[in-house]
């Protein structure tokens, strides 16, 4: 399974230093994840998503982050550090059974069109099969991951007009598997939003702990981490530890943060 760091606000070189090495760290060993009994490594990709004012960057990759230390270092200082304000989800994988690897299957995915952009980043699994069957899209199953079948819907409930508060509690009443714990950035017709969500479904409580997305929020900053990066930096982090993370809700709870650089 996956872990998600999002970040939005002021931009803090040594704020986003630590956050950074804490996912560098969990990347290639997971306290949470062993004592969950699911993941040490996430060897399966990696990505980020960057907005600003003035620059956009998209990178993903299908290697394992902790053996690209150094590029992730490096994109970081090359295009957030010199931004005043920012947006930014990055995303380390670990593939669920059966589902397909490679760069194309890394998070952050991105559909967009002349009028509207989705970029979704998820931790958890969704029901893919009866996602793709509402689509109309059956023939894509052994082609795309599940994350990709959730943001080709939330597209396209989007491109339709429906409301983004909706299309989530939708998805987390039918199409939620295990957890729906997911950073999406949505511009659309000149707005932007990050859509926070935290939902674990019941037959995946007994893993709460790993699922569970945690919140930073000092001075303009917010962060959301997974439960493993939380543990990390307020363990590890000089100038977190003593800044208060608290913890999602995890029955069908979600944000709604308008983005404005």
């Amino acid at each position: 399974m996956c872990r998600i760091l999002s970040y939005y606000g002021g931009t803090s070189r040594e704020v986003i230093g630590e956050l950074l090495e804490g996912l560098l760290r969990v990347s290639k060993h997971d306290v949470i994840g062993i004592l969950s009994g699911i993941d040490d490594l996430h060897p399966d990709g990696w990505g980020t998503y960057v907005r600003s004012r003035s620059r956009e960057l998209y990178f993903r990759s299908g290697n394992a982050i902790f053996n690209e230390e150094d590029l992730a270092r490096s994109l970081v200082r090359s295009y957030i550090y010199e931004q005043d304000r920012i947006l930014m989800i990055l995303h380390v994988r670990a593939a669920s059974q059966g589902e397909p690897h490679g760069v194309e299957h890394s998070h952050p995915y991105m559909i967009r069109d002349g009028e509207l952009k989705v970029v979704l980043a998820h931790n958890g699994a969704v029901k893919k099969r009866e996602i793709l069957e509402e689509l109309g899209k059956e023939e894509l199953y052994a082609y795309v991951t599940d994350s990709m079948a959730l943001t080709m819907y939330i597209f396209k409930k989007l491109k339709k007009g429906r409301d983004i508060t909706k299309i989530i509690e939708d998805v987390m009443t039918r199409f939620t598997k295990t957890a729906l714990m997911t950073s999406i950035f949505i511009e659309h017709k000149g707005k932007m939003r990050l859509v926070i969500t935290s939902h674990v479904s019941e037959r995946a409580k007994h893993r709460i702990e790993y699922y569970r997305l945690f919140k930073l929020a000092h001075d303009d900053i917010l962060v959301y981490a997974s439960s493993s990066i939380a543990h990390e930096i307020s363990s590890r982090g000089s100038l977190l530890r003593s800044i208060n993370i608290t913890p999602l809700p995890i029955d069908n709870y979600y944000e709604i943060i308008e983005v404005e650089f």
